[in-house]
């Protein structure tokens, strides 16, 4: 099965948001960025799509699972500030079915560099705002193969 890795769109500076970071929303390029992620995922099965509870990660992915009929469904192992070890045995446990994992920029490093440590070939902690990683499970939920996409409008 194919998981689908995102790192949320562009949303502006942490400085310039109002309110928590939390609620950040995604700025014009994220919206672009948001976009391509969805052209590029529009023919592929997807049976559920998780979140990072931040409003930035789930209005990347929103468009995803609405094109599919599905919820968003808030994840506490894609926050800010995770470890790998909890993302991958979400992965474990989503085998069989296909999905997008929506995170952050410190998050996807950990779990590319975990995955470069058990000898999963192509994986390197690039990880660029709007990007996605394509990431094959053998059916026992362990990640075999990994491939990037780079953001379809630069970070």
């Amino acid at each position: 099965m194919t998981i689908y890795v995102i790192r949320h769109a562009h949303a502006g500076s942490r400085g310039g948001a109002a309110g928590f970071d939390f609620d950040r929303p995604l700025s014009p390029k994220g919206h672009a960025q948001r976009a391509h992620l969805e052209s590029l995922l529009a023919a592929c099965p997807i049976d559920a799509v998780y979140s990072s509870p931040y409003s930035r990660c789930i209005e990347t992915v929103a468009g995803i699972a609405a094109a599919r009929d599905l919820a968003v469904e808030e994840r506490d192992e894609l926050l800010e500030g995770g470890d790998a070890e909890p993302v991958l045995a979400l992965i474990a446990r989503t085998d069989p079915r296909h999905a997008v994992l929506c995170s952050h920029g410190d998050v996807i490093p950990r779990l590319l560099r975990r995955l470069g440590s058990t000898g999963v070939d192509g994986v390197n902690g690039t990880a660029q705002k709007g990007s996605l990683w394509v990431l094959e499970t053998d059916g026992a939920g362990r990640v075999v193969a990994a491939r990037y996409e780079p953001p379809g409008v630069p970070d």
